[in-house]
């Protein structure tokens, strides 16, 4: 039996909601931390503020930062499967996806979408 994975319409609108999770997670996280550098409730202004905001918020930041690191590995992992199984890519070109994705996770997991898993016809 082969490992095939059958993209219905369905199928695309869910990875694709997976897919652009990472790329929400990580623009919720960075307004998150320009509402509070540029919030004028802080009253800090300069480098020294930003600082002094940075530190006071960093247990949240970082909460934030890892749920959107984890969110991103588990995509990827996902994307990994599917290139795995997408018979239409060649080795080398798997390999050339497997580089870009790794180097540039959040952004090339939606441009992966984009490109090869919603133009795909069944």
């Amino acid at each position: 039996m082969e490992n095939i994975m059958v993209f219905d319409g369905k199928m695309k609108v869910r990875t694709g909601i997976i897919f652009f999770m990472p790329i929400v997670c990580f623009a919720f996280c960075l307004i998150y931390y320009l509402s509070l550098v540029f919030s004028p409730i802080s009253g800090h202004s300069g480098p020294l503020g930003i600082v002094a905001v940075t530190s006071h918020n960093f247990d949240n930041l970082f909460i934030i930062l890892a749920i959107s690191g984890i969110i991103t590995a588990a995509a990827l992992i996902y994307c990994l499967v599917i290139i795995a199984r997408l018979k239409e890519l060649n080795s080398a070109n798997k390999i050339i996806w497997i580089i870009f994705l790794s180097i540039f996770a959040p952004l090339a997991i939606a441009v992966f979408w984009l490109v090869k898993i919603r133009p795909i016809e069944q």
